[in-house]
């Protein structure tokens, strides 16, 4: 049988003040405590009621806009699929 092997986290706290935010209440998430948790903006999250207060859980990957897909294209990489060179073909007018 495998063993399974799970990395401890370094324990990141930082003390926060919930405040007024539109209707609802809101709380910013420092730098070092988005980067402990591996998210970024964006990252789809579920909030929880839990005994203790809230938990806050990672459900998904952030969805790249079309700008960050754009900014990482790379013609060599990708094979110059992008055509973004002039009109070829029966687009020519």
């Amino acid at each position: 049988m495998g063993t399974t092997v799970r990395q401890a986290r370094e324990a990141v706290a930082a003390p926060q003040t919930i405040k007024k935010w539109g209707n609802g209440l809101g709380m910013r998430i420092t730098a070092a405590l988005a980067r402990a948790a591996h998210i970024e903006s964006g990252t789809p999250v579920q909030v929880e009621v839990v005994d203790e207060g809230l938990l806050v859980r990672v459900v998904g990957k952030p969805k790249r806009t079309l700008e960050a897909r754009l900014a990482a294209y790379d013609p060599d990489r990708h094979g110059g699929q992008f055509a973004g060179d002039g009109l070829v073909g029966i687009e020519r007018f």
